[in-house]
């Protein structure tokens, strides 16, 4: 029994917190700890009971003793005989009055009477049986949850089972899986859906939930899912549910939305830009990316990213989470369409309020831009030994692959090529350059295909500098170039139309071009009349002002004499009025006189104008400045007075009078200074004649020495028989022909125009004997004849025509070498004068030799022609040391030789040095540094105020004199390196083609460039020194002062 009562009784303790913790999970989720308590209560009841039963039977067991006395209990008797024999039998010596043989009968007495009772009937039954039955009742109770609803008693078996295990309680109610935790947007109202699973096996009608304390929320059950509004929350909860036999207990947490703080697109670009890939941040709801590229987008928000996603119309792509960012797969452009919408969620699945919608554009590849720099003109007139000094520069937003210089070249008369464009001659684009530009800049940036590989490459032009090459990560190329005609084998007289390209890595591409600069390589005879026509251009408003000055004074002559209109106030107006006006005519000839220094400063460039002219027009520069101009503001200032209200009628007179009295003698310095340019003008005017009749005649002998060659090669044959290069060749020389004629047709009519105004027998001469061969006809004719292959016949004639012409220049010589006028007082020899410009123009030259040394030398890696062009440079350095030769052998600076013989001498040698260096070649630095040092003994530096009193002694005051104004002169040469343009306020009368190009030049860029040494490339004069060239420009230092 006792066997019984353990097993029912630890049955029933264990199976009464079963049957506990099913019942309380029917009504709540029953905690860890509770089902902790029951499971091990129940395994302490069932070891309660285990210990009962182990210590009678496995630990205690009973004796005779102990069994005595549970029979004692029921059968009192025999019990007491049995504890008597049990006692008697454990006693090892019986006492002397008991006998051995009692004892035993004793023993079997008591064994007989045991027998006759049922030892089972003294165990008790009762106990037993109240846990038998316990036992029954619980595993009864146990069974009925696995009969009736097994899931249900299988479930919280396994949770007693495992009371620490989070198994979920079951429930009649399923619902779908809920989060334990719930995040929310903050303050924003939400709902929560409850939706019953379909394997429910209770399916209420409601279901009610609360947060906290606030007011309970009823939802009904629509289509098996209960639907929840809760209003805003602020602060963290709990959200109790019940649905059913459901509960749950959800953590809710309040969060900000997340927001994007950072977006970035990666930009893979075409594979013909060779760029790595590009990170470029995104600002704002629009974004312009390169056509052909693909597109990645980057975006960071607030917190940890859970998913990410961009759609694109139909499109969509996920995203890859990585921590704060989510990034897109990389999509070709045009997929991606027009606007694009970037969608994300954090890791506790909250979304922004709205989208990321982003415009996107597409921009095509724009051609690279490319400017000539630092030049403030676009037509430039220089002289054959001469430099432009720019620099060209290109850009692209991509990659440059090369930019280069290159340009064409025509005869000054010849008429530019008309372009043309589909058979229709293209309209003048100054009429609108911006449409035009504009149209250019968009043709340029479309991808035209090319009908093979080769056309590719861009149609070359005549001629071009080496390229400099960029790369596919250079966005800017920036090169200073020095462009020399000579260097490179550009002919005097010639135009040349140079434009600067750039090309970018587009295939296809054609390149792009600057603005066209046009420059005019002038023979010193063509300079030297250009020179001549500005000044006669300066003459003109000189006149002007004259007669202006003239009106003035009458006007001012007429209110003086009005004695009675002198005290009203209408007289005082009129004053007002007339100092205006004299203050304007002042202002216009300070202009005049400007531009005078402009005209010398161009004049100092050309040997072939006398020194004796530039000291002339210094003169009467001078003379305007000093004479002319002040006079006129002190006029200018009496009038002032004069109209004064306060003034009198007698003191008004007065000052007019003093007014008038300063006009007249503006007015005589302004007559004097005319007449004396007139004259001077009309003397270089007669001079170049001579200059223009030489360049004719050596014109000659070039075409007569050109048609020797082709008619060598020509000889017999039929003009269909003659090849394609010697007609472009006959061609040419025709060309060349037609534009001598234009020049001898100008000399003759302008001699006869001459004539007119300055009678002259040897000159008429020469107009007589034109007209009686008849020049311009037969120099025509023989432009025929050559077109018609007559090369024989036209050599002979050509030669002919160019010794006639030289002789006519040579009947001109004498007077064109006419004497010059001695020096007056306080003005310098002009001997010396001519000696200075001369030494000045040497220094000039062999600077412009070290610029191209220095050229030649930064190039000469890329110029397969170096050695040749080295030793060109070298005979260029020989012939100007012959004409330091020349300069020291003149008569005329014989009485200078003494000091100046012994500088010139270590100047041809050291001229002579570097044309061996250049000859070897060797345009190195230490060639560069003998270059330099010719400049500054040809004109030395300035010397520091110490040292130029250890060395006056040793000079002439002359000679003194003469060095400070080279240095001077040489000084201001190096402040600028623009040479040669159009300095006159009237436009060119050379004709050149208007700048075109993808791109406007900035007339803003300026730059200067000085050099040891103190000499530089031929150029304008500052503007502090236009006043005077014979007065070493020491006026117009005064006037800046």
């Amino acid at each position: 029994m006792e066997t019984l009562v353990a097993v029912a009784g630890g049955l029933a303790g264990l199976l009464i917190t079963y049957v506990l913790l099913f019942v309380f999970d029917r009504f709540v989720n029953t905690p860890i700890w509770a089902r902790t308590v029951l499971t091990v209560t129940g395994a302490l009841l069932a070891a309660w009971f285990a210990q009962g039963w182990a210590r009678y039977w496995l630990w205690e067991r009973r004796g005779p003793t102990q069994l005595a006395k549970l029979l004692q209990k029921h059968f009192r008797v025999l019990g007491d005989r049995l504890q008597g024999v049990i006692e008697l039998t454990q006693i090892e010596e019986l006492p002397p009055n008991m006998s051995p043989a009692l004892l035993r009968a004793a023993i079997r007495q008591v064994a007989e009477d045991s027998g006759k009772h049922q030892f089972e009937d003294a165990v008790p039954k009762r106990p037993a049986r109240r846990w038998a039955l316990a036992g029954i009742s619980m595993a009864a109770l146990t069974a009925g949850p696995f009969v009736f609803a097994p899931r249900a008693a299988t479930n919280a078996l396994e949770r007693w089972v495992k009371p620490w295990a989070g198994i979920e309680r079951y429930t009649f109610t399923t619902v779908e899986a809920l989060p334990n935790d719930l995040y929310i947007p903050h303050g924003e109202t939400f709902e929560l859906a409850v939706g019953l699973r379909p394997d429910a096996e209770w399916k209420p009608s409601s279901a009610t939930a609360r947060i906290e304390k606030q007011e309970k929320q009823n939802a009904k059950v629509e289509k098996s899912k209960a639907l929840f509004k809760f209003p805003g929350q602020t602060r963290e909860g709990t959200l109790s549910l019940r649905f059913g036999d459901y509960l749950k207990d959800i953590a809710v947490h309040p969060l900000h939305r997340p927001e994007l703080k950072e977006l970035a697109a990666r930009v893979t670009l075409p594979a013909y830009l060779g760029h790595p890939e590009l990170r470029v941040p995104m600002n704002g709801t629009m974004a312009d990316f390169l056509a052909g590229s693909s597109v990645s987008f980057e975006g960071k928000i607030n917190r940890g990213v859970g998913s990410g996603s961009v759609t694109a119309g139909e499109l969509k792509l996920d995203a890859e989470p990585k921590a704060e960012t989510f990034t897109t797969p990389s999509t070709e452009l045009a997929k991606l369409g027009k606007e694009i919408s970037l969608h994300w969620t954090d890791i506790h699945g909250l979304t922004p309020v709205q989208p990321y919608a982003l415009k996107i554009g597409t921009a095509q590849d724009a051609p690279p831009r490319v400017e000539i720099q630092n030049l403030d003109a676009q037509e430039v007139a220089i002289l054959p030994d001469e430099s432009v000094r720019f620099t060209l520069a290109a850009a692209d937003d991509f990659g440059l692959k090369e930019m280069w210089v290159a340009w064409e070249t025509r005869g000054i008369n010849e008429k530019p090529k008309e372009v043309k464009n589909d058979g229709k001659i293209a309209k003048d684009k100054s009429k609108d350059w911006v449409g035009d530009l504009l149209s250019d800049r968009k043709s340029q940036a479309e991808v035209k295909p090319a009908a093979d590989p080769k056309a590719t490459e861009p149609k070359k032009p005549v001629t071009e500098l080496p390229r400099v090459a960029g790369g596919q990560m250079v966005r800017d190329l920036s090169r200073p170039i020095v462009w020399t005609p000579s260097a490179l084998g550009v002919p005097s007289d010639s135009v040349v139309e140079l434009t600067g390209y750039s090309l970018d890595y587009l295939p296809n591409r054609e390149p792009s071009t600057s603005w066209k600069l046009t420059i005019f390589v002038l023979s010193p005879e063509k300079h030297a009349e250009r020179v001549r026509e500005r000044m006669d251009q300066v003459l003109k408003q000189l006149d002007e002002r004259i007669r202006d000055e003239e009106r003035a004074i009458e006007e001012n002559k007429g209110i003086a004499e009005n004695k009675e209109d002198l005290k009203t106030e209408k007289a005082a107006e009129e004053i007002k009025r007339l100092e205006a006006g004299e203050k304007a005519n002042k202002d216009a000839l300070d202009k005049i006189a400007e531009q005078m220094a402009e005209v010398m400063k161009d004049a100092l460039r050309n040997k072939d104008i006398p020194s004796d002219t530039l000291n002339e027009w210094s003169k009467t520069e001078e003379a305007l400045q000093k004479e002319a101009s002040p006079k006129m503001s002190d006029a200018a200032k009496k009038m002032a007075q004069a109209a004064q209200a306060q003034q009198s009628p007698e003191q008004r007179a007065e000052d007019l009078e003093k007014a008038m009295k300063d006009q007249q003698d503006a007015l005589d310095a302004m007559q004097k200074a005319a007449s004396k340019m007139k004259k001077t003008n009309e003397n270089l005017f007669a001079r170049n004649f001579y200059n223009r009749l030489r360049h004719a005649a050596s014109v000659e002998q070039q075409i007569s020495d050109g048609l020797k060659k082709l008619a060598k090669a020509t000889v017999g044959l039929k003009p269909s028989e003659i090849g394609a290069a010697e007609k472009k060749s006959f061609e040419g020389v025709a060309g060349k022909q037609d534009g001598n004629v234009k020049d001898v047709d100008g000399i003759q009519n302008d001699m006869t125009a001459y004539l007119r105004r300055m009678p002259n027998e040897k000159y008429q001469k020469v107009v007589g004997e034109m007209d009686e061969k008849r020049a311009v006809p037969e120099l025509g004719e023989l432009a025929n004849s050559v077109r018609a292959n007559l090369g024989l016949k036209s050599v002979g004639r050509a030669k002919a025509w160019g010794d006639q012409l030289g002789a006519w220049a040579e009947m001109l010589r004498d007077e064109e070498k006419g004497g010059g006028k001695g020096k007056g007082e306080g003005e310098m020899d002009p001997d010396m004068m001519e000696l200075m410009i001369a030494l000045v123009r040497l220094a000039v030259t062999e600077d412009t030799i070290r610029e191209q040394t220095v050229e030649m030398e930064r190039t000469k890696a890329k110029n397969p022609n170096y050695a040749d062009d080295s030793s060109k440079l070298a005979t260029t350095q020989n012939q100007l040391s012959g004409t330091a030769k020349e300069i020291e052998e003149n008569p005329k600076f014989a009485k200078f030789m003494g000091q100046v013989g012994p500088l010139l001498d270590e100047v041809t040698s050291l001229m002579h040095e570097v044309a061996g260096e250049l000859h070897k070649p060797n345009t190195g630095a230490d060639t560069t540094a003998t270059e330099s040092i010719i400049i500054e003994l040809l004109v030395p530096p300035e010397k520091k105020k110490d040292d130029s009193d250890s060395d006056s002694d040793s000079q002439s005051p002359q000679m003194a004199q003469m060095q400070q104004q080279m240095q001077k002169m040489m000084q201001q040469m190096t402040k600028s390196r623009s040479a040669g343009r159009n300095n006159s306020k009237n436009p060119s009368n050379l004709e050149g083609a208007t700048a075109q190009g993808s791109m406007t030049k900035d007339k803003t860029n300026e730059r200067t460039v000085e050099k040891s040494g103190g000499a530089a490339n031929v150029g304008e004069w500052p503007e502090e020194f236009r006043e005077s060239l014979q007065a070493y420009f020491q006026s117009l230092e005064e006037k800046k002062k």
